[in-house]
């Protein structure tokens, strides 16, 4: 019995381990609806994209979280957060200036940032308009996630009745 306590160990915290990789995307879950999506950078900072893909409305909608000190820290007020995709233009606002994606803009504007994420090889993080964070997602891993990130999250919210 003693021999199989390391292996439980060890499998029981394969799903941190996998959110440890910098620069790869990794798909820690798909239950009761909801599908995340996280991507670590060398600084152990974390983005968390989650998405409502039949979970039903529950006033929970489509959202993408960044914590500054990984998953052992909290999560950076979304009212504040934005981001750029490959040095374009901002491609995501603040929570508090963006429409849920029950109406045909959020929806719109949605499929727009999950379009430019599955694909961005660079992600910047700002806080207040001041970067606070640089994702390099490698080929590879921008590449298995692209399709996947699209199906999942590319839709708006619905109400399920």
């Amino acid at each position: 019995m003693k021999k199989f306590v390391p292996l439980i160990a060890v499998l029981a915290f394969m799903p941190q381990m996998a959110h440890a990789l910098a620069n790869e995307w990794s798909e820690p879950g798909f239950m009761g609806g909801y599908g995340t999506f996280i991507l670590t950078n060398s600084k152990k900072q974390l983005i968390d994209l989650s998405c409502n893909y039949g979970a039903g409305s529950f006033g929970v909608d489509h959202s993408i979280s960044y914590y500054p000190k990984g998953r052992n820290g909290n999560s950076t007020n979304p009212n504040i957060i934005s981001m750029k995709f490959d040095n374009g233009p901002m491609m995501y606002p603040p929570a508090a200036k963006r429409p849920t994606t029950r109406t045909n803009r959020g929806a719109a504007d949605w499929k727009k940032f999950v379009n430019g994420i599955a694909k961005a090889r660079k992600i910047q993080v700002y806080a207040n308009n001041k970067l606070v964070a640089t994702f390099t997602p490698t080929a590879k891993s921008v590449k298995e996630f692209s399709t996947t990130v699209k199906e999942v999250c590319g839709e708006p919210l619905r109400d399920m009745d």
